[in-house]
């Protein structure tokens, strides 16, 4: 007899309203219980964090048409999930609420169908998504910053890199230039030797001059410096902080080899022989203490 009693007390209180409504506050999320009848879809029953979030009172509540929380493009969507939790059993969708004050909050929503005397409902619970979104968004313009940090560097990269293109350029062009004028002042120079005392001579003079200016060392080594410091503008500076005791042609000899000149532009661009290349690079090396092991290019690439 008492078992019997406790199994009725059992039943009374899983059938209490106030049992019920304890259960579906608890949830995480709106409730809501819809009833789909021929003349549209109304509130039945909700729980409280349907009224807080969304802003409407227990009275306004109560056989609200679901289409007054979505605009008329999103209802068409949520129309069709809801169609289609009556085909299947349920349905989720994720669409955009608007609270009575006219707030727009995202939800992720399931939805199951129900079928209580003869009647169609279907009930759930949507999730607010407005954290998750705001954490997208912020992530989103994270990316985009990091995109325009990106394309930033490989603006400055690109431009740095068709600089270094545009002094090698120049470099191989003035090399090629000091070549021939080199070959031609040599040319000049046995002329004289065999018209010696004749009157073309004076002509070959002036034009040996002419040539003489345009071969001026110092003068194509500011041209070569300027454009070199807009690439590595600190070289110099490091370098000599470094290794005081270089001297001005041994910096220039590493500015050279830091464009990485190979040995015949390096012979004809500061005019010296492969032995006076082997002795400044001994000097240089000694200079900056490096070992047998040490290779000088890999050494200045890092200034």
């Amino acid at each position: 007899m008492r078992n019997t009693e406790n199994n009725h007390k059992k039943d009374n209180l899983f059938e209490s309203t106030d049992f019920n409504k304890k259960i579906i506050d608890s949830l995480p999320g709106i409730f809501y219980l819809y009833h789909i009848a021929d003349e549209g879809i109304f509130l039945k029953r909700w729980n409280k964090k349907f009224a807080t979030e969304l802003g409407y009172s227990d009275q306004e509540l109560w056989n609200i048409s679901v289409s007054v929380f979505f605009t008329k493009k999103e209802f068409i969507q949520v129309e069709k999930a809801i169609r289609e939790i009556l085909v299947k059993g349920w349905n989720d969708i994720h669409s955009t609420h608007i609270t009575k004050a006219g707030k727009r909050i995202p939800y992720y929503y399931q939805g199951y169908a129900l079928y209580i005397d003869g009647e169609t409902y279907f009930m759930g619970v949507g999730i607010n998504m407005s954290q998750q979104h705001e954490l997208k968004k912020k992530l989103t313009q994270s990316e985009k910053q990091q995109l325009k940090e990106i394309l930033e560097k490989k603006r400055i990269d690109d431009l740095l890199q068709e600089k270094k293109r545009e002094l090698l350029t120049h470099v191989v062009s003035e090399t090629h230039n000091l070549q021939n004028i080199r070959e031609a002042r040599k040319r000049i120079n046995k002329l004289l030797a065999k018209h010696s005392g004749t009157g073309v001579c004076d002509d070959l003079k002036e034009i040996d001059e002419i040539l003489t200016q345009n071969i001026s060392k110092s003068k194509q080594w500011e041209i070569f410096k300027l454009r070199f410091k807009e690439i590595h503008p600190e070289f110099f500076i490091i370098l000599k902080e470094k290794h005081p005791n270089l001297t001005s042609s041994e910096l220039e000899f590493c500015a050279y080899l830091r464009m990485h000149l190979s040995s015949s532009q390096m012979l004809a661009t500061l005019n010296i022989s492969k032995e006076g290349v082997r002795k400044a690079r001994y000097r240089i090396r000694k200079k900056m203490g490096l070992d047998l092991k040490d290779i000088l290019e890999d050494y200045i690439s890092k200034f």
